[in-house]
């Protein structure tokens, strides 16, 4: 699909704690509006913090605080854009036109 500038079908969303998984941020934004939509994939980046540890002794790898949230379609992400969720005040904004670029 052909998507116009300022018409992607990926969302950034700021703001994201550091232990939000891709599940939970998928959960928070498939309900767009009162309707289900089909969420294609959840990429949140991640850092490894040598200085924090898990429970086997590895190395955490922590939320760099974004994520990009990719809809089937751009209208899904379009009603997406300027929603909060995922328990903290997360932002959705277009991510062609925040500068993302896309997921």
């Amino acid at each position: 699909e052909h998507v116009p500038r300022g018409k992607s079908q990926s969302v950034y969303v700021k703001n994201v704690s550091f232990d939000t998984t891709e599940e939970g941020l998928k959960k928070a934004f498939e309900d767009v509006c009162g309707q289900y939509a089909a969420i294609r994939r959840v990429t949140i980046p991640r850092r490894t913090d040598m200085r924090k540890k898990d429970a086997s002794g590895k190395p955490l790898k922590l939320s760099m605080g974004f994520a990009f949230v990719e809809y089937a379609t751009a209208a899904e992400a379009q009603q997406a854009d300027g929603r909060q969720g995922c328990g903290r005040p997360c932002v959705a904004r277009d991510a062609v036109t925040a500068g993302g670029g896309g997921a």
